[in-house]
């Protein structure tokens, strides 16, 4: 999504982390590799990037699990051009788990933990994730895309691209060698607890309206999985109202702003 796509799934809440467990390989050599802008070119062309362009809202619905646990809720992921950002996920037991991102203020809602803006790298990469146009890979949406070299993720043949944001949110996105979509991503969620290293691996896609979004999503952190499953994908327009701060997020705001 996307750094949208990318994790809209994966994407968005500090429970839904990303990353990656990889070992490089020798088997294309480094004189014969693309340039990461050829790379990511093909990925735009592969899930057909001229149509995402011209579509201005997104609502994605779901599953969130952690089969470890037995645990499994409803999600659901809007995103709204060019930054609005709003995930929920139901789940049964615990509570709602809430996380959003509007005019530069990055939140989440969290039954055990409560209400939360965050600050520092964990709003930049907030930032970063609700970018509409993330998935194109804009210039002005990233300080670099530089090659790395051939790489076997989780058993795909795949070129490794070190992204830098132009918030300053490094990561290692993994592009197949075959088909040219992104299969899988390596970096670090920053949340109020501290950066963790995290793992996720994009199992399918699916066509919706004649784009390809990434449906299934397999996370781990600190050596727990987690998997994201959309089974909807609807680009119809969405009021601006469903993006406005909970009031336990204005609340916090305005103390930021009384002090």
């Amino acid at each position: 999504m996307t750094r949208r796509f990318r994790d809209l799934a994966p994407r968005l809440l500090p429970v839904l982390a990303l990353g990656a467990l990889l070992a490089t390989s020798p088997a294309a050599a480094q004189d014969d590799l693309p340039t990461a802008r050829e790379v990511v070119d093909r990925f735009v062309e592969a899930v057909d990037g001229e149509k995402l362009a011209e579509k201005e809202s997104m609502t994605t619905r779901g599953t969130f699990a952690i089969p470890a646990q037995g645990m499994q809720g409803a999600m659901v992921a809007r995103a709204k051009a060019p930054d609005q950002m709003m995930v929920e996920i139901e789940i049964p037991g615990y509570g709602t788990v809430r996380q959003g991102y509007l005019d530069g203020v990055a939140w989440a809602i969290d039954p055990a933990t409560g209400a939360q803006v965050m600050t520092g790298k964990a709003l930049a990469q907030t930032a970063d994730q609700a970018d509409f146009d993330a998935m194109l890979y804009k210039d002005e949406d990233y300080a670099s895309l530089t090659m790395v070299g051939a790489a076997d993720f989780q058993g795909t043949p795949a070129y490794q691209i070190e992204v830098v944001s132009d918030a300053g949110i490094t990561a290692q996105h993994y592009f197949s060698r075959e088909t040219g979509l992104l299969v899988g991503m390596e970096s670090e969620q920053h949340t109020p607890m501290g950066a963790i290293p995290t793992t996720s691996a994009i199992k399918e896609y699916q066509e919706f309206d004649g784009i390809k979004i990434a449906t299934r999503t397999e996370q781990s952190m600190m050596g727990m999985q987690q998997v994201i499953t959309f089974d909807s994908v609807s680009f119809e327009p969405i009021d601006d109202a469903v993006f406005a701060l909970p009031a336990e997020i204005q609340a916090l705001t305005d103390d930021t702003g009384a002090e």
